[in-house]
């Protein structure tokens, strides 16, 4: 049970990072201009990979509720619900 709960708490946080970091873009001012690209870059850079790393963890332990035989939690961000599973044998 513990396991479950921190999956569930694993994809939210990588749920409210991602919107955390598209949001830290329109949160800069006074930003010189020179800047302004890199520091878009980096952070659609980091959303990316929260957003990637939530979807591997999510279809990783996707497959492996559908290996025994159990149903994916409903309590998982709804994003998260239907990436394609990895089978598990």
């Amino acid at each position: 049970m513990m396991l479950r709960v921190e999956m569930n708490r694993i994809l939210h946080f990588m749920q409210d990072k991602v919107v955390w970091w598209r949001r830290a873009v329109l949160a800069r001012e006074k930003v010189h201009f020179e800047y302004l690209g890199g520091i878009v870059a980096y952070a659609q850079k980091q959303a990316f990979i929260r957003e990637e790393l939530g979807k591997k963890f999510a279809g990783e332990w996707a497959g492996v509720f559908v290996a025994h035989g159990e149903e994916i939690p409903r309590y998982w961000p709804s994003k998260y619900r239907d990436i394609p599973h990895v089978p598990r044998q």
